[in-house]
């Protein structure tokens, strides 16, 4: 149960006073079933020496609120989602938008991709919990309008715009099983037909299929992106996809799953213009932002902490 930070061994007990397990009564998945087995044997293991306790969430992005609360009432925590990398996004950007500096989350993998937990360690996570090493991640942060007013938001894994949002929002809305589920990513991707931005100081507008910024190496669980993408190298992967027919679109796709796809370029900050409303994903979330303003994507470096 130890591990050396800062020059400094340190235990499960004295790193953390409270561990928070959130979880999504109704969520599709196992959320609730995996945050109580992960309970259980937390209790077993720590016993009365750290605070551990099961908090539900009660409505759509409750769970930021959640870890919001606690990272502002606790100063040394870990938050734990039992969710997807969606149900994650709301915790990170709670935890960030606390200003608590020290409290550390990470995901229970209980979702359909689970991108981000597959990118930060290979670990168990009650081994990682158990047994920590403390590392700070870089996450992506975005600066939009969205209803006329400022908007931030945080992404732990990409963000992106065109198909990859459009299908995202269309699988939110749809009720998916093993079966059915690529047969629905097909008949979006040929549904989909563009939007229109115009890129950092490009001084006119172009149609994108696709723009994704990334910081880890594969999306939804099939898209393989760059091998050398890293969560603490201060850089950003940007993938941009000018408007091209549909079969080429899919040979595309179908390359990247397979063989990997090759990033347009490594960044650290972008920023772009769409000509129309635009709907956003962030960790597999969508959100509508505004057109005809800038939108501003950046790395925000070593922003969160977490459990190697």
């Amino acid at each position: 149960m130890y591990f050396v930070i800062y020059g400094y061994d340190r235990t499960v007990s004295n790193l953390f006073s409270q561990i928070i397990i959130i979880y999504n009564p109704n969520s599709t998945g196992d959320s609730a079933g995996n945050a109580t087995r992960l309970h259980d044997e937390l209790t077993s293991s720590l016993g009365t020496s750290v605070g551990i306790s099961l908090v539900p969430t009660e409505y759509a992005a409750h769970a930021e609120q959640i870890a919001r609360d606690a990272a502002k009432k606790y100063t040394d925590v870990l938050l734990i989602s039992s969710s997807g990398d969606g149900g994650y996004n709301e915790v990170v950007n709670g935890v960030i938008t606390s200003g608590n500096r020290r409290a550390v989350c990470m995901v229970l993998p209980s979702g359909n991709a689970n991108d981000h937990h597959e990118a930060v360690s290979t670990r168990s996570i009650s081994d990682r919990i158990l047994h920590p090493k403390l590392v700070q991640i870089d996450v992506i942060k975005v600066e939009a309008k969205k209803s006329g007013k400022p908007f931030v938001r945080y992404a732990h894994s990409y963000v992106g715009v065109g198909l990859t949002a459009y299908i995202g929002k269309k699988l939110t809305e749809a009720t998916l099983n093993p079966v059915n589920e690529k047969w629905l990513v097909l008949r979006y991707l040929i549904s989909f037909r563009s939007i229109v931005l115009k890129m950092d100081a490009e001084k006119r507008w172009h149609r994108y299929t696709n723009v994704v910024v990334s910081n880890i190496g594969h999306m939804s669980k099939v898209i393989q992106l760059t091998p050398n993408a890293s969560v603490r190298d201060g850089k950003l992967e940007l993938y941009s996809m000018r408007t091209n027919s549909t079969i080429r679109t899919v040979s595309a796709l179908v390359f990247g799953s397979a063989s990997g796809l090759s990033p347009t370029s490594q960044i650290n900050n972008i920023q772009f213009t769409s000509r129309h409303k635009l709907q956003m994903q962030f960790d597999g979330e969508v959100i509508e932002l505004d057109g005809k303003k800038p939108i501003a994507v950046s790395v925000a470096p070593l922003a969160i902490k977490t459990l190697e």
